[in-house]
This record gives structure tokens, sequence and C-alpha cells, in this order.
């Protein structure tokens, strides 16, 4: 402060000696140019440094404080993703369980596995499916998840309409009941019309037909017979209408017909 005023004493003064009526002359035009000028360059200098230091610390301040928000932003997003990621980990812990006691009671459900690769899959655990496969006519029902929504002060909050449907299933009409092995369709394949008559029944090995398929009208009418080796059609193809009269009958080996 006190070089600050002796400088701006010092040009009061050059700046009087300077006048148009008095040029500097001797010490005057001395202290003028070796101490007046320097002075007001350097003045005008540290002007310059202290605006853009006080510029640099804002911008500094600036860029500190969204670095702060975006490191919470991204700890409340990780949070998010740990959240996320144990409550599918539970969802897929009670369907797993849920898959198991169907499995042992012989209802595995149609909604439970998927075809991939010439193969059928467990949806939530990726193993080969093997053993009986129930479809119903209402499949939508089933294909609820049973399991628990969430939880309010400690209490668990069920899916009661899934919880219902599974309380029902036996007594709901069953569409479908087909066996696997080991991934591959292997053993006899039933379905139903919604009225409870018999709509097919076949023979799978190894995913391909083998043995007698036949299927019915929903009058209980036989409609088709026909027999199968490995996939081929391998013997005597009948077919009847409606009322049972015979409308078609033909021999076949290894998927050809015979003359």
């Amino acid at each position: 402060m006190k070089i600050l005023n002796s400088t701006l004493f010092l040009l009061q003064r050059g700046a009087r000696s300077t006048s148009m009526d008095d040029a500097p002359t001797g010490l005057n035009a001395w202290l003028f140019m070796h101490i007046v000028l320097p002075t007001l360059g350097l003045m005008g200098i540290m002007m310059i440094w202290a605006h853009y230091s006080k510029k640099a610390d804002e911008e500094k301040k600036s860029q500190k404080k969204k670095l702060t928000e975006i490191k919470e932003l991204e700890n409340q997003i990780h949070d998010s993703k740990i959240a996320v990621q144990y409550h599918l980990h539970s969802i897929n812990q009670k369907q797993e369980l849920a898959l198991s006691d169907r499995i042992l009671k012989g209802k595995i459900r149609g909604s439970d596995i998927e075809f991939k690769n010439g193969l059928y899959y467990f949806k939530t655990n990726k193993n080969l499916v093997t053993g009986k496969v129930e479809r119903y006519h209402d499949e939508f029902l089933s294909n609820l998840p049973y399991y628990v929504l969430s939880t309010e002060n400690n209490v668990n909050i069920i899916n009661e309409s899934a919880k219902n449907a599974e309380k029902e299933t036996s007594s709901r009409q069953l569409s479908s009941i087909k066996e696997y092995k080991e991934g591959m369709k292997n053993g006899v394949f039933k379905g139903w019309y919604i009225n409870g008559q018999l709509n097919f029944e076949q023979t799978y090995l190894n995913n391909m037909l083998h043995g007698c398929s036949r299927s019915w009208y929903e009058n209980g009418q036989l409609e088709n017979e026909t027999f199968f080796i490995e996939d081929k059609i391998h013997g005597t193809v009948k077919e009847w209408d409606k009322n049972g009269k015979l409308i078609y009958e033909e021999h076949y080996k290894d998927d050809k017909l015979m003359t």
C-alpha cells in the first residue's frame, strides 16, 4: 500500500512537471524517465496479471466444482447400478428356486424354456432341458413370475396374481405335454383342444419324429395317422374326414410315396 501511495505521489509530481507550460528538466526529467515511466509500466503489468490471475482462480474454482459434481453423479450412477444388479440377482435367484421346484414336481412350463442352436435350454440357468414340459391354454397366467416384487419396511410385497395362478395350475386346461432329454425332444408329445379333447400324439427321438403320429378333430374323430422312422415317413398314411370316412390312404418308404 505504501509503494502504491508513493507511486501515485510521483505520478502526480511528474504530471505537474510535464505539463505543456513547464517541461521536465534536470531532476524532474530524471525522475520522470527513470521512476514514473517504469512504474507506470510495472503497474500496468501488475494490473493485467492481477486480472488474469483472478480469472484463472475463478476458472479453477469453477472447474473444481464441476469435477466434484461429476464425481458425485458418477457415485450415484455406480450406486444405482449396484442396486439394480442386486435386485436382478435377487429376482434371478427366486426364479431359479421356483424353476427347481417345478422341475422336482414335474411341472415345467413352456415359458421356462427356449430353443437355441437346435437345442432346448432353461431360460434362467441356461441348462439343457430334461423332463416333461407343460403348456396351458391360458399360458399368459403361467408366464407371470412368482417372486417378491419389492420390500417395504421389511415387509415383502408379493405378486399375488402369479401366486394365485401358481395355485390354480392343477385346475387349468392343458394345451400340451412334451418330453425332453438333454435339450432334445425325446418321448411322447401330446396336445389337447380347449374342450379337453386330444388333439395330437407324437413320439420323438433326438428331435426327430419316430413312431406313430396321430391327430384328431375337435369332435374326437381320428383325422390322421402317419408312421415315421427318424423324421421320415415310412409306412401307411391314412386320413379321415370329421365324420370318420377314410379319404386318403397311401404307402411311403423313406419319405417317398410308393406307386
